[in-house]
């Protein structure tokens, strides 16, 4: 059975551009778009709407879209969407979530080779020259090889993570919210309430769950005590309200941590100010990127459009939102 889409409202401007030209070369030419960032405009054209590509959305919007059959988020984040209305919905929601497969975990697998490699030392530090003495001896660089690396969900960031670890021969735990199959490159499944005693056996911790009740805090003052000695936190997922940085903060400073890798992704009520020493330790490193990459970008604009297929046809849609699970 088939479902066609004629017209979407687009919520964001910046693919003002682009999205006309890419729906022509997708064989979209006879659909309507909309795209503004203007409210009022939103607003009008959500009443006779089939679709929704959306980077704003609230309940008004929600409310405005009568006649909305599917709704597709530019991002992955899907938390500030998940109000009352839009929960009890049932017009399917899908995100943008694996576009960030593979960013995320290239992000992760840079960070594990910057620690083992010590490459984070030389982070602020004036250029190294070709004569500048060797410093392997006081530093000693290790293999990832050999090493256990601790996923903490096992969505697609994860999954995309695992098979790349094990590819450098790494053994590769993982957590899920519900049981399941170890997927390609797992080597062993643990349920999310026993992530601390997973962080006990991982040299490299990556954070890549979403933010929902139940993780919030998930990097907690338990947690990082169990970690072993040295080990590494990778923040995959760029959101500050999974970990708890009071904890975080005296972990870094007691040398229980070997270094942890964050993403700039907003506040959390406890995040160090900018002036802490936190922040200045060798072992606390902040990127200048989030895990996210110029091709993402385009992978973001194909997943839209072969969702709209898939609607179309009836097949099943790819990065589907479970409203109550939150992600």
């Amino acid at each position: 059975m088939t479902s066609s889409i004629l017209k979407v409202v687009v919520t964001w401007s910046g693919w003002r551009e682009i999205i006309p030209g890419r729906a022509r070369r997708e064989g979209f030419e006879h659909l309507r778009f909309t795209i503004s960032d203007d409210k009022g405009e939103i607003l009008a054209h959500l009443a006779d709407a089939d679709a929704a590509f959306i980077a704003a959305w609230d309940p008004d919007m929600h409310r405005a879209a009568r006649k909305l059959r599917w709704i597709h988020a530019v991002g992955g984040g899907v938390t500030p969407y998940l109000f009352r209305e839009m929960v009890e919905s049932g017009v399917p929601f899908t995100c943008g979530k694996p576009a960030f497969a593979i960013p995320g975990a290239e992000f992760a697998l840079g960070a594990m080779l910057m620690f083992s490699r010590r490459g984070h030392v030389s982070i602020g530090a004036p250029k190294l020259t070709q004569r500048s003495p060797s410093q392997e001896g006081n530093l000693v660089p290790v293999d990832l090889a050999g090493k256990t690396l601790g996923v903490l969900g096992m969505g697609g960031i994860g999954q995309a993570l695992a098979l790349r670890a094990k590819a450098m021969g790494m053994r590769v735990f993982g957590t899920s919210r519900k049981p399941r199959e170890a997927p390609d490159g797992v080597d062993r499944m643990f349920a999310m309430d026993d992530a601390a005693e997973m962080a006990a056996s991982s040299d490299y911790l990556a954070v890549a769950v979403p933010v929902t009740a139940d993780t919030e805090g998930i990097v907690s003052g338990d947690l990082l005590a169990r970690m072993k000695p040295g080990a590494f936190i990778l923040d995959c997922a760029g959101r500050p309200v999974l970990y708890d940085y009071g904890a975080l903060e005296r972990a870094a400073a007691d040398g229980r941590l070997g270094g942890i890798c964050l993403q700039p992704g907003g506040d959390a009520p406890d995040m160090p100010p900018d002036d802490s020493d936190f922040w200045r330790r060798d072992n606390v490193v902040v990127t200048p990127c989030r895990g996210t990459s110029s091709e993402q970008e385009d992978h973001c604009l194909a997943l839209f459009f072969d969702n709209l297929r898939r609607f179309e046809s009836g097949r099943p849609l790819l990065g589907l939102v479970d409203k109550q699970a939150g992600y």
